[in-house]
Formats: C-alpha cells, structure tokens, sequence
C-alpha cells in the first residue's frame, strides 16, 4: 500500500450536504465569472461536464445530485508528486476514477488528444478558484513498477512523445511517476499534464526525449533505482552511465546507442528523423512501435538482454 493510501473497505461513503448559495441581488457573482472568463479569454470544454466543488478534510465531495445513489467517494491516494484522490465508484457499472487538483492547462491540453498512451479526461469542476479533473483509473505508476512484475515497453512512451510532438505540444515533466500501467492491457498511460505547454519557438525543445533517456536510465539501474539528471547522465556516458552490474548491458549496442541519441542530441527532429534500429514501426494506425529490446518483467530485470539478429 501506498503512503497515505487510505483502504477503500475501511473508508466510509462520504456524507453530503447541499448548501445554498448566498443570495445575489446585484448579479455580482454573474459578472464576476464572466470577467474571469474573458480574462483567461478560454474556450468552452468540449465533452467535458463542468460542475462545481467543495473540499472537507482532505476529501473530494461533488454536488449531491452528483453522487446521490451513483457513485460512492473513497480516500486519497498519494503516489509521489502526484496526488489522486482515490476516488469515485460508479454503483452501475463499478467504474473507479481517480480525481485530483489540476489547473486548466492540464484540462485543456488533455481534451486536445487522443491517443492510446494518454490518461483520458471524464470530467472537470470547478470550486471557486480550485479545478478538478476526474481520469480514468489506473493504480500503478511506473516508479512503483521498478518493484513490481509488469511488462513495459519503453517504445510506447517513444511513440506517445512522437504523438504529443506532431501536436506541437511539450509534457514537461515525464518521469517513472507520471508514467501508469494500464491494468487490463499493461500497456503505459502517460498523466500529469498540468506543466505541459505549447512551444512558439522555431526549435522544439527535446527536453521530454532527455526525460525518456533518464527514465530509461532509472530503470536499468534496478534493483536500486537511481535518480540521474541529465547533467550527471552525460558526465557517466563513457561508464554506462553508472548503472549497476554494467556487465548485463555492455553489450547492448543498440540500446546504449539510443540513450545517447536521446540525451545527447538536442534536435527534436534530428531525435525523430533518425530511423534507429532500437525501434521500428509496427502498427502506422496507432502510431505504436516495438522495441528490439524487450522490458521483461521488473524483478527479472538482470535477464533483460539485447534481441539482435535473431538471438537473444
């Protein structure tokens, strides 16, 4: 169990109440929000519900004729940076979502794409100046899965930063925490948009590629992860990095090849344009790529070994 996680059997529904807002005679609150509006000068939310909010003891309560006789509120998970509160059940289908403190720039950015590798948006609300974000749920973070047997494929992230790329948009803050496991497909969900931005410059920033070279990096240092920065990365190149038991990865051409096109190229298109051996394209539709190296199960991480001609 996580930190701070609460068990769902022992947390119990949370109470509502309705309250009334105070009367406005002047419509001051009315042309409050539409000041707001204009200021942000934002766009209305497509497929997005926007309802209000309020906080009590660290716990998400939604308008009673939300909840009432649909869905049940359980505690908070906290997973790193990251805070989710674990979160709503539906009682028709026995959905769980997760909701968590965001900002519009996340809201904004998610409802922009669509994509396999991307946490999808079920609802925002709003309290006062607080958002909301309600996300389909998925328990397990990348970082929680260095410990854990679930099989990844490093290439999905590749393609989701390729995604986000052809979407002129930069995530910002890719790391083993922002990265979840899709429980059904095992597949990576990529979160934590609320630093993501819309680069104007002429030079796309290759900052999220640095990131996926550092995540890489962390896993391979199992069964101790290590924290690398991208300035300590380059000062370890010419030893491995610094990982343990370099002798499991000394002969991996292929992948230490592609970690040093990732943090060392600062060309987002040169990164991209590359067409290199680590991976290839396998399905044009999704966009998916399959690496020639395969992330076998965490607690194995010592067998993971290079597929090269045809060998493994």
């Amino acid at each position: 169990m996580v930190e701070g996680e609460v068990p769902i059997a022992e947390t119990a529904p949370v109470q509502f109440k309705q309250e009334q807002a105070p009367p406005d005679p002047k419509g001051l609150q009315k042309s409050s929000a539409a000041a707001a509006s204009r200021k942000l000068n934002r766009q209305p939310i497509k497929n997005l519900k926007v309802r209000t909010a309020s906080v009590n003891d660290g716990r998400v309560v939604l308008p009673k004729e939300r909840l009432c006789d649909k869905y049940k509120v359980f505690g908070k998970l906290k997973q790193s940076a990251s805070s989710h509160f674990l979160c709503i059940q539906n009682d028709n289908c026995g959905a769980l979502f997760m909701v968590k403190k965001t900002n519009w720039t996340e809201v904004d950015i998610l409802k922009s794409l669509k994509h396999s590798s991307i946490i999808q948006p079920r609802e925002a609300f709003q309290e006062e100046n607080t958002i909301y974000l309600s996300l389909d749920f998925h328990r397990v973070t990348l970082k929680e899965a260095l410990t854990t047997p679930a099989p990844i494929t490093a290439s999905h992230i590749y393609s989701t930063i390729n995604f986000l790329v052809e979407n002129g948009i930069v995530h910002n803050r890719i790391d083993a925490a922002a990265i979840r496991i899709c429980g059904k497909t095992g597949r990576i969900i990529l979160c934590d948009f609320q630093m993501a931005t819309r680069p104007r410059s002429q030079r796309f920033p290759a900052k999220d590629f640095e990131s996926l070279g550092m995540v890489l990096l962390e896993m391979m240092s199992e069964p101790r992860p290590r924290q690398y920065d991208l300035e300590l990365a380059r000062s370890l190149q010419k030893k491995l990095y610094g990982v343990d038991r370099p002798e499991c990865w000394s002969h991996c051409n292929e992948l230490i090849e592609f970690l040093e096109a990732l943090i060392t190229y600062k060309d987002v298109e040169r990164i991209r344009r590359r067409e290199h051996p680590y991976l290839r394209i396998t399905d044009a539709e999704g966009g998916s790529f399959e690496a020639h190296v395969a992330l076998v199960p965490f607690s194995c991480f010592s067998l993971w070994y290079a597929q090269k001609d045809g060998h493994t």
